[in-house]
């Protein structure tokens, strides 16, 4: 449906009129307002109800304004590299003892022999702001890890990782291997791009050294260290659903929220 001004052929304007309520006159065309997290860049009034446009680390974006209706802050916005995780999928076996760290971090749920679902992650902060979360010693937010092969401080309930079936609409159903809080050692480990600015002085080699995520900078977590994984010992043959959730309990102030979880389709045989 065509919408506002236009010429009638004959270089006199005609008048076509408003859009519906749900739809924006763009480019002189009738179109659906732009949802949340959707690309504003060319169509700045187009965002839908109770979202604003505003320039995020990721670009233009509509996104949910502050209390008082603008655009956010500088704000850090940590974000999965889909790619890292999805190539790195695979179903291993390995056998556990009961002194095994694994097992003391919760990361298995019985010692013997497991099948595991292992995966990668790298979280990147793709915002305009530094995440800092701090010293760990003494800090609330930090778990120390006393495993005899990790012994540092962790951040706590960073990522979520979870087994689930696949609904009809291939959107997570019901949770088939319970969610693991995995707690992560930030710091700035990988520059996204060329362009990425110099690193910060972050450091996990000590209680009384800061934890943070440089803008542009990420941390990866390879498939082959202990924790990467799901347990996926006795579920049955089939197809499911991966979903890995970044700040879970959204404790980190970002520039957005909707870019935190990522679901991915991983095929089990029988085992």
């Amino acid at each position: 449906m065509q919408c506002g001004e236009i010429d009638d052929g004959c270089g006199a304007p005609t008048t076509c009129g408003p859009c519906p309520t749900s739809e924006v006159c763009i480019g002189r065309m009738c179109r659906p307002r732009i949802e949340l997290g959707g690309d504003c860049s060319t169509a700045r009034d187009a965002c839908q109800a109770g979202t604003t446009c505003c320039l995020v680390g990721t670009g233009t974006l509509c996104i949910a304004p502050t209390n008082e209706g603008i655009c956010p802050a500088e704000l850090p916005d940590l974000s999965l590299g889909e790619v890292e995780t999805r190539r790195s999928i695979s179903l291993t076996h390995r056998s556990f003892g009961t002194e095994d760290c694994a097992l003391g971090d919760g990361c298995i749920r019985a010692p013997g022999d497991r099948h595991l679902l292992r995966f990668a992650t790298q979280i990147n902060n793709v915002g305009r702001a530094t995440l800092q979360h701090g010293v760990p010693r003494g800090n609330p937010d930090f778990v120390f890890d006393a495993c005899a092969t990790h012994l540092h401080y962790h951040y706590a309930d960073f990522l979520t990782y979870s087994l689930h079936l696949r609904d009809p609409d291939d959107s997570p159903g019901e949770m088939v291997v319970e969610g693991f809080k995995f707690a992560h050692c930030i710091e700035d480990a990988t520059p996204l791009s060329p362009a990425s600015p110099a690193r910060g002085d972050f450091s996990c080699s000590s209680p009384d050294t800061r934890q943070g995520l440089s803008p542009g900078w990420g941390i990866p977590y390879a498939a082959n260290i202990d924790c990467q994984w799901l347990d996926v010992t006795g579920v049955p043959e089939g197809d499911y659903l991966l979903r890995i959730i970044i700040d879970p309990q959204n404790k980190i102030a970002e520039e957005r929220e909707d870019n935190n979880t990522q679901v991915f389709r991983v095929s089990i045989p029988a085992l």
